[in-house]
């Protein structure tokens, strides 16, 4: 039992310490969710559009990652 929740204390300080990354993250996972089930935009440009909005989290992530390091 100890284990799971040393896992679980893992697993949450892992998606907390970017907080920002997380919440952009569950932000393009809602609007491609509601452009799927309420519009009807083709899903493949929405599935683009995602895969686009996630390389650029991970790029802003990183860039960021960088600059905090360069001050230190």
């Amino acid at each position: 039992m100890k284990i799971l929740l040393e896992v679980f204390a893992e697993l949450f300080s892992m998606f907390m310490a970017d907080a920002r990354m997380t919440l952009t993250t569950l932000c393009l996972v809602a609007v491609a969710f509601g452009l799927l089930n309420f519009t009807t935009v083709n899903p493949v440009l929405v599935g683009v559009a995602f895969l686009v909005g996630c390389l650029v989290n991970v790029v802003d992530a990183a860039v960021r990652e960088k600059r905090m390091r360069a001050k230190k």
